[in-house]
This record gives structure tokens, C-alpha cells and sequence, in this order.
């Protein structure tokens, strides 16, 4: 199997398992706190497969060539991550919470990657368009 199989598995599987484990955390516990555990999981992991990783190059070296963007995606992360906890809280669906999100995020993506990304738009693309539009109003309709 080659990356491109490979990363949208890996993609896929980690993002069912992440909010079905998001929906069960308790709500009695602070989801900053919550976070915090989360992150340190997630430091020791990366620190193991990191150290395991070829490229051969350290983390600090990784850290001293970062552009912004790698700044930027932490604070992403952290919005995303409290952002499906706060949902499930508030009363969000497991079935409809990762499809709303994915698709309105899909949505305001589309005229950033045409227009500034310079990424080309075909017919096709603007029927998907129109109907993910219709599928967010379809999930949230009561």
C-alpha cells in the first residue's frame, strides 16, 4: 500500500476513534485539563516516533527551521480539539458533529485554495460544492 492509501486510512481511523472517544469523555471534567493529558499523550508518542523516524534529522533542527505555519496549526489543533469536546457538550450528534464541521471547514477552504492557492475549479467541483451547501442545511435542519 503506498502513502496516499496509507495517510487517508490513518486519517480516517484516527478522526472516527478521536470523536467517538471525544463524545464519552466525561463532562464533569474540565476539557482544558482533559487537553492537557491529551497533549502530553501526544508529546510522548511523537518523541518515540520521532526518534524512530530515518530522516535523521533532530527536533530541534525541525524546530529552528519551522516557518509560522507550524505555529499556526498549534493553535489549530487546540481550537479543534476543544471545539468537538464544547460540542459534544453542548448537545451535538456523534453522526452529524464530524460531518458538519468537515464539510462547512471544506466549504470555506474551497474559495481560499481557487483564489489565493491558485488551485484549479471544475464544474464537478462546483456541483460538490453547491451540494455539501445542501447537506449542511439538510444535517442541522430539526
Amino acid at each position: 500500500m503506498n502513502l496516499f492509501v496509507i495517510s487517508m486510512v490513518l486519517l480516517v481511523l484516527s478522526a472516527a476513534t478521536y470523536q467517538l472517544a471525544a463524545k464519552f469523555v466525561s463532562h464533569s471534567l474540565s476539557p482544558w485539563h482533559i487537553l492537557t493529558i491529551v497533549y502530553i499523550i501526544g508529546v510522548v508518542l511523537s518523541v518515540i516516533v520521532g526518534l524512530i523516524d530515518s530522516s535523521k534529522q533532530t527536533l530541534w533542527e525541525t524546530f529552528r527551521a519551522s516557518n509560522w505555519a507550524v505555529f499556526v496549526l498549534g493553535f489549530a489543533v487546540v481550537g479543534i480539539e476543544a471545539g468537538y469536546l464544547l460540542a459534544f457538550r453542548s448537545g451535538w450528534q456523534l453522526n452529524v458533529t464530524g460531518v458538519f464541521s468537515n464539510t462547512a471547514a471544506a466549504i470555506l477552504l474551497f474559495p481560499i485554495g481557487v483564489l489565493i492557492l491558485k488551485e484549479r475549479m471544475t464544474t464537478l467541483n462546483i456541483v460538490g460544492l453547491v451540494v455539501a451547501i445542501v447537506g449542511l442545511y439538510l444535517i442541522v435542519r430539526r
